[in-house]
């Protein structure tokens, strides 16, 4: 298998997500990794502090990306922490499978209905 070349930015954000408080505000500065140990980073000063921790105690850290590179693992160390942070503010109701279908159908439905009426016989 071809070696696989990972950026510190990439590394870190594949290993650390941002903490909140208890008001779901980002601590800024503070990061934790997937083993939950929290790393402290200070801002515009790279990434060795978090890269450092990753090498030492996730020594097979390039193994796991490529796992994950290959489709094989979770998409979730992937998504950007904005678009966490944007969607994550969401109120709607978690719904199963069967309930989406049926929604979908019954747009289906009725946007086919609203056609027929507008189409000429």
């Amino acid at each position: 298998m071809a070696t696989q070349n990972y950026t510190n930015a990439r590394i870190a954000s594949f290993y650390y997500t941002d903490v909140v408080d208890a008001f779901e505000e980002t601590v800024e500065g503070l990061f934790r990794c997937r083993c939950g140990t929290l790393r402290r980073q200070g801002p515009r000063t790279g990434y060795s502090n978090l890269i450092q921790h990753v090498r030492s105690q996730h020594p097979d850290y390039a193994d796991v990306m490529r796992e994950a590179d290959d489709g094989r693992g979770t998409l979730q160390a992937w998504i950007r922490q904005r678009a966490r942070d944007v969607h994550g503010y969401t109120t709607l109701a978690p719904i199963s499978v069967e309930t989406l279908h049926a929604a979908m159908e019954g747009v289906t439905l009725a946007v086919e209905a609203k056609i027929k009426e507008e189409m000429p016989d």
